[in-house]
C-alpha cells in the first residue's frame, strides 16, 4: 500500500493513502493529500488555540499530543494562546517573530526526510508546534476575524467572505440580523414616521350616518 511517511525524533507517523482519500476525496493526487491534511490540521489548531478557555488546557494537549514541542504547562500554553489572539487582530504583532525564535531554539528537528512512492524528499517538520502556528497564521491571515457578537463563546473564527462580521453560529447570525434591522431603523426612523403621518392626513374621514 502506498503511504506518506513522516519521520521525527520521537517516532514515525504513517498516514496511509486510504486514510487520506477517505478524509479528503478519492480523486485527489497522493502528493497533495498530505499537504491538504496538514493544512486542515493547522487550521483546526489555530481555531482551537485562539478559543481555548483557561481551564481546558489538558484536553487541548490530549487532542494535539502528536505535535512536538507542545508546552507541558498551562501557563506556557496560555501564553501561546494570548500571542495568537494578538496576532489574530494585528498580523504585524511581534508574536510571529517569537514563534520563529522558538523554532530555532527547539531541540526537535526542523527539517525531516520522508519517502513518497519510494522517492526521498525533504519537508519542514509541520508537526513542530511553533512552526505549525507560524505556517498557519501566515496562511490564514486574510481570513482571521473576531465575531461581532459580544456573547459569542468562540469569537475567533475564519471568515468565508471579506465582509463577514459574525461567525456561523446560529445565535451569532440571529444577533447580526437584529443589529442590522436596528441600524436600519435608527437611520430611517425619522422618514418612516414622517411618511406614516402623511398617510394618516391623506386618509379620508368616514361620515357618520344619521339615525332615522
Amino acid at each position: 500500500m502506498l503511504c506518506l511517511l513522516f519521520l521525527s525524533v520521537n517516532g514515525i507517523v504513517i498516514l496511509t493513502q486510504k486514510v487520506f482519500k477517505m478524509t479528503l476525496g478519492k480523486n485527489a493526487p497522493l502528493e497533495r493529500l498530505g499537504l491538504r491534511y496538514l493544512a486542515a490540521l493547522r487550521r483546526e489548531l489555530l481555531l482551537d488555540l485562539a478559543n481555548l478557555p483557561d481551564d481546558r488546557c489538558a484536553p487541548f494537549r490530549r487532542r494535539y499530543r502528536a505535535l512536538l514541542g507542545l508546552p507541558d504547562s498551562d501557563a506556557r500554553l496560555l501564553r501561546y494562546r494570548d500571542q495568537l489572539r494578538h496576532l489574530w487582530v494585528n498580523i504585524h504583532d511581534a508574536s510571529l517573530a517569537r514563534w520563529v525564535e522558538d523554532v530555532h531554539e527547539s531541540r526537535e528537528r526542523v527539517w525531516l526526510l520522508g519517502y513518497l512512492r519510494g522517492a526521498p524528499y525533504v519537508n519542514p517538520n509541520y508537526f513542530l508546534f511553533p512552526l505549525a502556528l507560524s505556517f498557519g497564521a501566515t496562511e490564514l491571515t486574510a481570513k482571521m476575524a473576531v465575531c461581532a457578537n459580544p456573547k459569542c463563546p468562540e469569537p475567533y473564527f475564519l471568515k468565508n467572505r471579506g465582509t463577514q462580521r459574525f461567525c456561523d453560529r446560529r445565535a451569532c447570525l440571529a444577533y447580526g440580523q437584529r443589529q442590522h434591522k436596528l441600524r436600519w431603523w435608527q437611520k430611517h426612523e425619522a422618514e418612516q414616521l414622517k411618511a406614516k403621518k402623511a398617510k394618516k392626513r391623506k386618509k379620508p374621514r368616514r361620515r357618520r350616518e344619521r339615525r332615522a
